[in-house]
């Protein structure tokens, strides 16, 4: 799993594994639909686009990046995502 916390005080606690798991499905399938747009990947994890944007917004805020872009490399350098 991701296994990364937040940089805000209120979100040091590790995330739990299950949390971590589905992160990783939002990576890998925002990943796999990177070309397209967020509709897709929140229509193949089966949520909303919004869901999908929050879960991004946390997920960039623990790589410690401001894009997708930018999560999606930093993800492929630490080798969670293939």
């Amino acid at each position: 799993d991701l296994g990364l916390q937040s940089s805000h005080p209120r979100d040091s606690v590790p995330l739990s594994s299950a949390r971590a798991a589905f992160e990783r499905n939002v990576i890998q399938s925002t990943l796999h639909h990177h070309d397209q747009n967020v509709s897709k990947a929140a229509r193949a994890l089966g949520i909303s686009d919004g869901t999908v944007k929050w879960h991004m917004k946390n997920i960039n805020s623990k790589l410690g990046v401001i894009s997708r872009d930018e999560a999606l490399a930093r993800c492929r350098d630490l080798g969670l995502v293939a």
